[in-house]
């Protein structure tokens, strides 16, 4: 259609690139991602456990739909949702996230991702991992129909949570003050471990420098009269030569 509309209308490349850019923004790679997707689909066949999740791309060019994740070791470049292999991690299926569409964030985005990513799994009772950003009871729903099981966390303010598994906020209060006292004795214990660590490792220092300087005095052949040396601050010799006599 679009080659046409340029041959009618002679559109310039100028003009044909604009309406390629709007309709999709991946236009220049697209072939290349299509022929990725298709050996990932017929060259290997995932195991029974598949697990779904983001990655980021490493990229530091000019990129309209470049993420900013300061959480992941990649902070900057182009996230990609990817569905692989959960017991070897080979990558069978990508999708590249091009931003939202509009000034509104999209609704719906982790249940759109995951029916994209395991539509050609329909009926093969996969089991499925993900963490909270995608888990839903429609999404699940959905999935069991298709005779797909998935497993992951999930988020209690979800809209479509159940209401008697929402935990309430005096339990929600409680549990939070547990974990925290927990967490400040762990803490606690560990400050006293390091002390002790460093305590421990200060003495086995000066045992070792003592024994190696006791080492190096026996060593030059002048052991008695270094130890005088040591015990008598006195520079008088004859002082010295009576208890190295005595000592002899």
């Amino acid at each position: 259609m679009l080659l046409f509309l340029c041959t009618r209308y002679k559109l310039t490349n100028h003009i044909l690139l604009t309406v390629l850019r709007h309709h999709d923004k991946l236009f220049k790679v697209r072939p290349l991602l299509d022929v990725i997707s298709h050996t990932f689909r017929n060259e290997y066949r995932p195991s029974k456990f598949v697990s779904i999740d983001k990655a980021m791309v490493k990229c530091k060019g000019r990129l309209g739909f470049k993420q900013y994740m300061p959480m992941k070791p990649v902070e900057r470049g182009i996230k990609v949702w990817v569905r692989a292999d959960a017991t070897n991690g080979f990558v069978c299926a990508i999708q590249v996230y091009m931003g939202k569409e509009g000034r509104q964030p999209e609704h719906g985005l982790g249940h759109r991702i995951v029916s994209d990513l395991v539509h050609v799994l329909h009926g093969k009772n996969y089991h499925i991992f993900w963490d909270n950003f995608f888990t839903s009871v429609r999404l699940a729903e959905d999935l069991l129909r298709n005779n797909l099981y998935l497993c992951g966390t999930t988020r209690s303010n979800r809209t479509d949570f159940p209401a008697n598994l929402k935990p309430h906020k005096a339990e929600v209060k409680a549990l939070r003050a547990t974990v925290n006292r927990e967490l400040e004795k762990a803490k606690q214990k560990a400050a006293r471990a390091e002390d002790k660590l460093i305590n421990a490792m200060e003495l086995e220092k000066t045992y070792q420098e003592q024994t190696q300087m006791l080492f190096d005095i026996m060593n030059t052949g002048n052991f008695l009269d270094s130890v005088l040396k040591m015990e008598s601050p006195t520079k008088n010799r004859k002082y010295q030569k009576v208890h190295l006599f005595y000592a002899a």
